[in-house]
């Protein structure tokens, strides 16, 4: 079972219309969608989710979203695993190839390669000012970082948001591993000014593979005449009388870069480090009630929140964080955010 602490940073009381519902995934469960507690503004609410394993060792992972009547919303959260096979004698002497004859005379099958990709650099940063009524795009530049070749079933598609697009689903270049391709999206700015987000990630056949990534846009009104004599305060009169609210100014955040690249492998019982660059592109400075926060994951830390340094918009601050390695070996996580008095702001990050 996994538990998900999901906090309600929106305005509107979760209630019987708030559910917690799979979106993707090849980890099976009984229950795809489960009901959620009634839950304030302000205020969260654990929920947790079990899972069958498969009798086929491999990576699996179940994606899910919370959902308003049957509309995503807020952050899409995962439970990834790998699944191993119970260990047996004969599988001591076990060779370095797909398929070897142990001293048993039993024949052994590798663990399956699998698929997996790496956002290095993406165009458009979250919270860029577009306007109203026009076409953008984005592109982001994914690595494939596992050891399979992306071929003709890998696809990269849409998988919530509220930015619109002609095409939800894109076909990807043929990439091998170790190599990176770009990949480009084309949206319509709706013509209500807003916070739009359209959220995407790469399949295969289907089945959801490596980073989620997303494109997070602020839509303004195309100016007209009157708003050619506001000034820089935040409402004021305008030439013809009216009053001007001005946008409300908001906490954003880019990943730049970070060490320790997803899936390096690392001695068992030691203490390993990893620094994310990460750069204010919001309007609002981070002070104190910035910090940085486990939000999920299974990899140890002596320290599950770490405090940031103040950062100007537009600037960038180095964030480390240190871990413990577990005994056992094994593929684990932990993914992070940054948070403003305990409300997730940005990219996560892991």
């Amino acid at each position: 079972s996994k538990t998900w602490l999901m906090a309600n940073n929106g305005d509107l009381g979760w209630d019987d219309g708030v559910t917690f519902k799979c979106v993707s995934g090849n980890l099976p469960t009984q229950h795809t969608c489960v009901p959620v507690e009634h839950t304030a503004p302000g205020h969260s609410v654990p929920i947790t989710v079990q899972f069958d394993t498969p009798l086929q060792p491999g990576i699996y992972k179940s994606t899910w979203a919370l959902m308003h009547d049957g509309v995503p919303f807020g952050h899409i959260v995962w439970c990834e695993v790998e699944v191993t096979a119970p260990a047996t004698d004969h599988q001591s002497s076990v060779e370095a190839d797909d398929t070897c004859t142990v001293r048993s005379g039993k024949r052994w099958q590798a663990p399956p390669r699998h698929y997996s990709s790496h956002l290095e650099s993406e165009s458009l940063q979250d919270g860029s000012k577009v306007s109203a009524g026009t076409l953008v795009s984005k592109t982001w530049l994914m690595a494939n970082n596992g050891d399979l070749g992306w071929d003709d079933g890998v696809t990269f598609k849409c998988v919530s948001g509220n930015l619109p697009t002609q095409h939800t689903c894109v076909p990807v270049e043929h990439t091998a591993p170790g190599h990176s391709v770009p990949i480009t999206v084309q949206f319509d700015t709706p013509l209500q000014p807003g916070i739009y987000k359209s959220t995407w990630a790469l399949m295969h056949d289907g089945v959801p593979f490596g980073h989620i990534v997303w494109c997070e846009v602020e839509v303004t009104a195309p100016a007209t005449d009157h708003q050619s004599s506001v000034e820089a305060d935040d409402t004021c009169t305008v030439r013809s009388g009216k009053r001007w609210q001005a946008p409300p100014r908001h906490y954003s955040s880019h990943l730049e870069s970070e060490s320790l690249q997803d899936g390096s492998k690392v001695p068992a019982g030691t203490l390993v480090s990893k620094t994310w660059l990460m750069a204010n592109n919001g309007d609002l400075g981070w002070d104190d009630g910035v910090t940085f926060k486990c939000v999920s994951g299974n990899l140890p830390t002596q320290h599950t929140c770490v405090p940031v340094e103040h950062t100007a918009p537009g600037h960038s601050v180095p964030i480390t964080v240190q871990f413990d390695t577990p005994l056992q070996p094994g593929i684990y996580k932990s993914t992070w955010a940054l948070m403003h008095d305990g409300v997730p702001f940005g990219h996560i990050v892991w």
